[in-house]
């Protein structure tokens, strides 16, 4: 494995180990050695979230990352910094190999069950790692750590991969809704507000004013006023900031968590911020839920719209097809005795063909629409497609304009296909027709390549519900204008047009 696959990941992977140390530095700075709060514990959720999205060459980062804190920054000996480093990686590594074992996970955690595997993998790293960083201690000293000790690590780990770990998944991309001005300013202000709440109650702001009463329980409200008004990127910052206000109020004896590091070892510290984490994740993954279904009901009642206009225009197009099939009739029949009339050898003979070849083009249209409205199956048999566009080009040469030139490229190599031929043939002079109109808007000679080759779709590169096998592949080309987005929404859309 690679430590980087690129030059450009350089930036990334120092930028992690970066954030390491700042995370040392902050926790030495803050709790001044105390061993209260180990920085790896927040770093366990940064490492997991990068190796996520961003592979395992993140590894690397990682265990220079928790090296170069333990042994620079914290001060330990190096043995046994090596050692922490390479704990971390190998608790890392399981725990990305056993997330991924368990199905696609979605990193937005956009649904229920990302968000508890996500917590499931919180637990499952904090008891591991808490477990080798005992047995290690057993091994260097001799001596059981104490239990209050083992539950400390413990619950911190899994704290600090539930806390960040979301915030590096959801934040790999940034909240196009908050880019307008409206929704800046209410971003600012829910944010600010919910700093402003947390100062009060964790770190005992205006304390003269609000008094001693438990104010534990307003967070929630701002979790939950977060999470409706901003979403999952605004639910994962207030969660990390409300954790580093908590745990500096428990440092320095005031606030909610005054007496939580005597009394319960930052237990009530742990379970707080954890059903907070909680709550907020569940929210979260309701609203996103709900609004997917909304959309896809949406979706179903604009598919059922498009069903009831399509039966009328059907019905509508049956009437229709009628009556054009009876003047076909005429023109056929009539076609047919003038052929007779004239000699072999006559000069009219050659366009009467083409009016009787255009006739039954137009008495295959006529099927195509009597299928149509009555719902009916078109008739499907094995067709050279390569013939079919050799027989078309005559015509649709015949319908460009002065200065749109046709090009044609057909392989020999290009297989039957199961297709209606008459259907082939009108897709491409709708298509020849509608590029020919784009050349013209733009006022200059231009050209249409037609092409005709053979196309094998593998696994590897399955595209939408094409399965794997061998294709025959028609593409039109030509020098117009193009399309814009809203109009290439709406392509496929029957009877849609923009003349």
């Amino acid at each position: 494995m690679p430590l980087i696959d690129s030059p450009r990941d350089l930036p990334k992977l120092i930028g992690l180990v970066a954030v390491y140390l700042l995370l040392a530095k902050l926790t030495l700075f803050i709790f001044a050695g105390d061993d209260v709060v180990d920085f790896l514990w927040p770093a366990y959720g940064f490492a997991l979230g990068s190796v996520l999205i961003g592979g395992y060459k993140y590894l690397s980062a990682a265990f220079f990352g928790a090296l170069l804190g333990v042994f620079l920054i914290g001060g330990g000996p190096l043995d046994f910094s090596l050692v922490t480093a390479i704990n971390h990686c190998v608790t890392v590594f399981v725990g990305i190999w056993l997330l991924r074992k368990g199905g696609t996970f979605e990193p937005g955690l956009y649904r229920s069950w990302d968000a508890l595997r996500v917590l499931l993998l919180a637990l499952g790293v904090g008891l591991f790692d808490a477990t080798v960083s005992q047995v290690l201690i057993w091994f260097g000293t001799g001596f059981v750590a104490e239990t209050h000790s083992f539950n400390r690590h413990w619950t911190g780990h899994t704290l600090g991969v539930v806390i960040a770990m979301p915030l590096v998944l959801v934040w790999r991309g940034l909240p196009r809704e908050w880019m307008a001005p409206r929704a800046a300013c209410e971003a600012a202000l829910i944010l600010g507000l919910s700093f402003l709440i947390g100062q009060v109650v964790f770190l005992d702001w205006w304390h003269e004013s609000v008094g001693q009463i438990a104010r534990g329980y307003w967070m929630y409200l701002f979790v939950t006023w977060t999470v409706v008004r901003l979403g999952s990127h605004g639910m994962v910052l207030v969660l990390m900031v409300t954790a580093i206000q908590g745990i500096i109020g428990a440092e320095l004896g005031t606030g909610f968590f005054a007496d939580d590091i005597a009394k319960t070892h930052l237990t009530n510290y742990f379970f707080y911020m954890l059903v907070l984490s909680v709550v907020g994740s569940a929210l979260t993954t309701y609203f996103a839920e709900l609004k997917l279904a909304l959309s896809a009901s949406e979706q179903m009642a604009s598919q059922l719209r498009e069903s009831q206009k399509m039966e009328a225009l059907g019905t509508l197009a049956g009437g229709v097809a009628h009556d054009f099939n009876n003047a076909l009739v005429a023109i056929l029949g009539n076609a047919e005795l003038a052929r007779q009339d004239v000699g072999p050898a006559h000069a009219a003979l050659v366009s009467l063909e083409e009016i009787t070849k255009a006739g039954r083009r137009g008495k295959d249209l006529v099927q195509q629409i009597l299928s149509f409205s009555r719902r009916q199956g078109l008739e499907r048999k094995p067709t050279s497609l390569g013939l079919v566009i050799v027989e078309s080009s005559r015509l649709v040469r015949a319908t460009l304009p002065v200065g749109v030139r046709l090009d044609m490229d057909c392989k020999d190599d290009t297989p039957a296909v199961l297709a209606d031929a008459s259907q082939v043939e009108q897709i491409l002079l709708n298509l020849c027709v509608n590029a020919a109109h784009s050349i013209e808007d733009q006022g200059r000679p231009g050209v249409i390549e037609v092409q005709l080759s053979a196309y094998e779709q593998t696994q590897a590169e399955t595209k939408g519900d094409l399965a794997p096998g061998h294709y025959a592949l028609l593409s039109v080309r030509d020098n117009g204008a193009g399309m814009d987005e809203a109009t290439r929404s709406r392509i496929f859309e029957p009877f849609f047009t923009t003349k």
